[in-house]
């Protein structure tokens, strides 16, 4: 009988030096899986890095020295001009929301549960440090999934130009406890996999 894979997802702060190989990462699955994003692609390099960078937190997993799953925390006082719009973030106070993006689990890794602890952690991060809001963009065949995790609509359809028709999406951290991101159990389960 096969143990079950345990993944740890650590943080990457603004200084830290995994933080390349987070970009080589965002490169291969938003510039050549997905052919997006080709307005931050440095290609000498062969990395993805935007005006978030290096100045976000994000929390990785790692398998043989590879990175296989991202999710980025944009905190408020970095939001100015078009996101800031973009977002309706007026609608949140200060200090109360973030915006979570680059979250995505390498092609070789989704079919497991791999993205839902990555969310679960996320959601634990966010926790600790007091942010009530999670702020996500999602396309299409996305939809779905984040609202099974327990996400609504925010602003519902609207077109990112970057990445074309998106939905806005938004978290409560300190809701219903039945939540699958908010559960107890789950947590409980799984909190030894976190290490920030």
């Amino acid at each position: 009988m096969n143990k079950k894979q345990e993944y740890i997802i650590r943080l990457a702060s603004k200084k830290n030096q995994i933080k390349n190989k987070i970009y080589q990462f965002w490169y291969e699955v938003y510039y050549c899986e997905m052919g997006r994003n080709r307005k931050y692609v440095n290609f000498n390099k062969k990395i993805l890095i935007d005006e978030f960078e290096p100045n976000s937190d994000c929390l990785y997993v790692e398998k043989n020295n590879t990175i296989i799953a991202t999710s980025r925390i944009i905190t408020n006082d970095m939001f100015l001009g078009y996101y800031y719009n973009f977002y309706a973030l007026d609608f949140f106070s200060k200090d109360s929301y973030c915006v979570v993006t680059k979250y995505m689990v390498d092609q070789s890794n989704r079919n497991g549960n791999l993205g839902y602890i990555l969310a679960l952690a996320t959601v634990e991060y966010c926790k600790k440090r007091g942010i009530k809001w999670i702020i996500i963009d999602c396309s299409p065949i996305r939809y779905d999934y984040f609202a099974k995790l327990g996400f609504e609509e925010h602003l519902g359809l609207t077109y990112s130009p970057e990445y074309g028709e998106v939905k806005i999406m938004k978290f409560d951290v300190f809701k219903d406890t039945q939540c699958p991101l908010n559960h107890p159990l789950m947590i409980k389960k799984y909190k030894q996999q976190f290490r920030f």
